[in-house]
């Protein structure tokens, strides 16, 4: 029985870690307001601090580099913040680290918005 807890203590925390750095790397992704569609770009960087930073830029809009906050992965659910337009985002990476599929948040307005790993 030791064995086995030891096991699976083993494989939780061989796991996590993999699945938040995992999350690192350019996301794309489209986002359907109304009749109009925005392009998105998600970039997700190691912060030095053993955490995550970032950046968004929306493509059709023409803004880059708008700063992403309190980037977090916890059990596989990515979420983070854009206090300048008053964003956030909360969805969960699939089991190959290739996609995550969520909600974007944003002045009261809450739309599906799945990114995939470019």
């Amino acid at each position: 029985m030791k064995t086995l807890v030891s096991a699976l203590v083993l494989t939780v925390l061989v796991i996590a870690p993999s699945h938040a750095q995992a999350i690192a790397g350019d996301w794309h992704g489209t986002l359907q307001v109304d009749v109009e569609q925005l392009r998105l770009v998600l970039h997700v960087t190691p912060d030095g601090k053993g955490g995550f930073a970032g950046t968004l830029d929306s493509l059709d809009q023409g803004a880059v580099g708008i700063r992403v906050t309190a980037v977090t992965v916890v059990d596989s659910v990515l979420k983070f913040e854009l206090p300048q337009i008053s964003g956030s985002y909360e969805g969960k990476l699939d089991a190959a680290g290739t996609s995550v599929e969520g909600t974007w948040s944003q002045s009261g307005n809450n739309l599906p918005l799945t990114w995939k790993r470019q």
